[in-house]
């Protein structure tokens, strides 16, 4: 990581109020780590069917399986 990648997260964590921060290139990344981080591998994960195709891809490269729900 950059120098400037790594000042980001440093601020970003102190400004928060935590010990830790991760910066990512993308939204998708960042679902994709959240949902490692909690577990999802081998398990459902329900999403809504109107939803961006980043949502379901990231369950996917997580190990989750996607289940579409209808949304009126």
């Amino acid at each position: 990581m950059s120098k400037h990648g790594e000042r980001l997260e440093n601020n970003f964590s102190r400004y928060v109020g935590t010990n830790y921060a991760v910066a990512t290139n993308s939204g998708t990344s960042a679902i994709e780590l959240i949902l490692r981080a909690v577990g999802v591998e081998g398990t459902e994960v329900i999403i809504p069917s109107n939803t961006f195709i980043a949502t379901a891809i990231s369950v996917l490269n997580a190990g989750g399986e996607v289940v579409f729900a209808d949304c009126n």
